[in-house]
């Protein structure tokens, strides 16, 4: 294409051409930038093709000095929150070893209980009472006795002698187990009689409402109230759970001869020898 324009304008011509036309098109540009029109923009870009080289690409051009940071963008908005993931599998950790026994020391040995020890038997000197009562007494026809139970709630280191007994048996007068009557004195029987006779106790020395008793003797009291037939009925004080007159270590029984309706009451107390 150079080949025909130099023919036609010759070297010298051709040379003022592209002056002018590189003249063209920095006017051109400027004018672009000063108010051409669309179409005037198009024929110019249409004219600069037609002159472009066909030649091979230049070298790139030196990298040109980095520009000023740009101003901070706007925060963009939060995302959306994750779904949790899967619980992971349980642990399983070993079983430590069983650490030593421990051992302490044995504490001091506590006082003895008052007045007694669980399980022990009522200490000597030490009193315990009760009460005793019965009646209206209903007895079938031909029979005349009704017992009365005396228990000990705790029990004494041996058993009692005892001071009364039935007709017929020996009279112990200085027995350790004695029956008074609502009149306050000693009943016991006459050993040729058999009959109740008083006497003043030197053993039991106390009252229904108070009963007491020297050490190594079981004092039966009748309250005042009763029917004083009672004490002048025969009688006689044996062992708990024996046949023997007197009273165990566990308790005794007072058996009487009474009569249909009779009624009666007291008191008791024991002291341990």
């Amino acid at each position: 294409m150079f080949s025909r324009i130099r023919k036609q304008f010759g070297t010298a011509g051709l040379i003022v051409a592209i002056v002018a036309l590189v003249a063209a098109l920095a006017g051109g540009a400027y004018a672009a930038q000063n108010g051409l029109n669309s179409k005037q923009k198009k024929e110019v870009k249409n004219i600069a093709k037609g002159f472009q080289g066909t030649g091979p690409t230049g070298p790139a051009g030196a990298a040109g000095a980095a520009g000023p940071a740009g101003p901070v963008g706007p925060k963009g908005d939060t995302g959306d929150t994750g779904s949790r993931g899967a619980t992971g599998p349980a642990g399983v950790g070993t079983t430590g070893a069983t650490g030593p026994t421990g051992k302490g020391t044995t504490g001091p040995t506590g006082p003895e209980g008052s007045p007694w020890t669980v399980g022990s038997t009522l200490p000597s000197g030490k009193t315990e009472t009760g009460a005793w009562a019965f009646g209206p007494v209903a007895l079938p026809e031909g029979f005349q006795s009704h017992r009365v139970a005396i228990s000990f709630a705790i029990p004494l280191p041996s058993s009692l002698v005892a001071g009364v007994h039935k007709p017929g048996e020996a009279i112990n007068e200085t027995g350790q187990v004695h029956f008074l009557n609502a009149n306050g004195q000693e009943a016991i029987l006459n050993e040729s009689t058999f009959a109740p006779e008083e006497v003043t106790s030197t053993e039991c020395l106390g009252n229904a409402e108070a009963p007491t008793a020297k050490p190594g003797n079981l004092c039966i009291y009748t309250n005042s109230k009763s029917p004083s037939a009672i004490a002048l009925s025969n009688f006689s004080i044996r062992q708990a759970g024996a046949a023997g007159a007197g009273a165990s270590t566990t308790g005794a029984y007072v058996e009487f001869n009474l009569a249909s309706g009779d009624t009666g009451s007291g008191s008791w107390a024991v002291t341990a020898p």
